[in-house]
């Protein structure tokens, strides 16, 4: 599972919504509109003419940088922690991370890359801290979801098949860390479960047949 949970990952995409107060703006316009018709009155500036624009932390660093329209963030941009981090580059569509977009750690590893929708990565590969592909495939809600390939941290291949949830689901492909077929057949919330195969290290067929939750049904 991705180290985000799913809410952390629609606050951190919801940038269109931190409070005005919170926040100082800088940006570069093709025209901007200023009114001040008396000493009581403040300046207003048309956002929906600005091309670009910078949102920063209350402590001064940068929040987010890059393309601005209708008053969010949209097209290309960046989005980091308030201490600096890079946190999310790609894509922005009414203020949420929309298309293809990158995803990185504290460390500066790349988490997540591939598509998102609505601010939620939607379907495109995890990664290890040390760079390898840990899953590739699709999400829901943060969460494994529909088909996908879970490999273990040396690129071997650990599963494949459906996801739901985050768990095995479905009918997939079990392998042992050196590459041996353990399981082939129906899972259920991450257990054989249903009509299944279940093999040896040697390739010997222990179990054909019917499990029920992880537990082969021997008449």
């Amino acid at each position: 599972m991705l180290g985000f949970s799913w809410t952390t990952q629609r606050k951190l995409a919801q940038l269109g919504d931190v409070p005005e107060q919170r926040i100082k703006l800088e940006g570069e316009a093709k025209a901007h509109l200023v009114e001040w018709p008396s000493p009581s009155s403040t300046f207003h500036v048309d956002l929906e003419e600005f091309l670009t624009m910078r949102f920063r932390w209350p402590s001064g660093g940068v929040l987010y940088e890059g393309g601005f329209e209708n008053g969010q963030p949209q097209g290309q941009g960046k989005a980091f922690l308030e201490d600096g981090t890079l946190w999310y580059e790609g894509e922005f569509c009414g203020g949420t991370m929309n298309g293809q977009g990158t995803l990185y750690r504290e460390d500066g590893s790349i988490l997540y890359q591939g598509e998102f929708s609505e601010g939620l990565i939607a379907d495109g590969i995890e990664y290890y801290p040390g760079g390898t592909a840990k899953y590739k495939g699709g999400f829901g809600n943060g969460a494994y979801s529909g088909r996908g390939k879970l490999y273990y941290p040396d690129s071997q291949l650990h599963y494949e098949g459906v996801f739901y949830e985050g768990l095995f689901s479905e009918k997939g492909r079990l392998f042992t860390p050196d590459g041996k077929l353990l399981y082939q057949g129906y899972f259920h919330k991450g257990l054989y479960h249903d009509e299944g195969i279940l093999f040896a290290g040697n390739g010997e067929v222990l179990h054909a047949g019917e499990f029920n939750h992880g537990e082969p049904v021997v008449d």
